[in-house]
């Protein structure tokens, strides 16, 4: 790393010559292996070219393995996502659109793409109807006040909810120790006393509609938590969120983009691992 006039600028540690040389001894022993091998050598030889020209002056070596590491991660995660929605909505085209609307939400609010993919699945996965779920997420994501424990939690206890059809002790109780208590809301939009509520619930009279009213009154217009994603995101640790989920939405783009490059790759190292006999004696 060099210093010149208090800026910090990286060079690329990488023998580009001796890059070359490892690789052709490498297609040479493929050579072996099969015409299909070698022919991906070529590419890879290729890429580390068309790599080393790209960033010389940017990366080190250490770097440039780590932010391959990161594309393929960002990618193998999201794809996992991916076929997930597909399975649990059953229609591509809707599975699609709404990773992509998930996606935007990501970005513009402190909530990471993994815990929002991760309460839609929930969601989805006990009984919520698509249509609702973007709207019950932006609820939980305003009650959680953008905190991914808390938001997990609520996620959870609406899912467990909603599969009964009626609010239980266990789920209201995961309610209340991740910041919000339905049945205070419905109180003060019913009038009914908490005792009135309790009992109610005891005897199975507060159903999964009545709770997701009051998820929804509590995050609307007036609401006590109306908003809360939109001012935690104009804060310091907001700011960073958004960050994080834009930089992952741009390595998952990269890694979609050399996917055909990463599987082929993937399949001449599986090739050299099968051959590691042949492939060692020639090198």
């Amino acid at each position: 790393m060099n210093t010149d006039n208090g800026k910090e600028s990286f060079s690329l540690e990488l023998n580009i010559n001796q890059m070359l040389r490892d690789a052709r001894r490498a297609e040479k022993a493929f050579q072996s292996i099969g015409n299909k091998a070698v022919s991906e050598g070529e590419r890879i030889d290729k890429t580390f070219r068309t790599i080393g020209a790209g960033i010389a002056g940017y990366f080190t070596a250490g770097m440039i393995k780590d932010f391959g590491k990161a594309i393929i991660d960002a990618r193998g995660e999201i794809e996992s996502f991916q076929i997930s929605f597909e399975t649990l909505i059953g229609n591509k085209d809707k599975a699609i659109a709404f990773f992509s609307e998930l996606k935007k939400f990501a970005v513009e609010t402190p909530l990471l793409l993994n815990d929002l993919s991760k309460g839609a699945q929930l969601l989805l996965g006990f009984g919520v109807s698509l249509d609702k779920v973007m709207p019950t997420l932006k609820q939980i994501g305003d009650i959680s006040m953008g905190n991914a424990e808390r938001f997990n939690s609520l996620a959870l206890a609406f899912a467990q909810m909603s599969a009964t059809g009626r609010l239980m002790g266990q789920e209201l109780l995961q309610m209340v120790n991740a910041g919000f208590n339905p049945l205070k809301t419905m109180s003060e939009t019913t009038g009914k006393s908490m005792e009135t509520l309790k009992d109610e619930m005891s005897k199975g009279a507060i159903s999964a509609d009545m709770v997701a009213k009051a998820f929804e009154d509590a995050t609307a217009k007036g609401g006590k938590f109306n908003g809360m994603l939109e001012k935690q995101s104009k804060g310091i640790k907001g700011s960073i969120s958004n960050l994080e989920g834009a930089i992952q939405d741009a390595l998952n783009d990269m890694g979609e983009k050399g996917q055909g490059i990463d599987y082929r790759g993937i399949s001449l190292a599986t090739t050299a691992v099968q051959n590691y006999e042949k492939l060692g004696n020639v090198l």
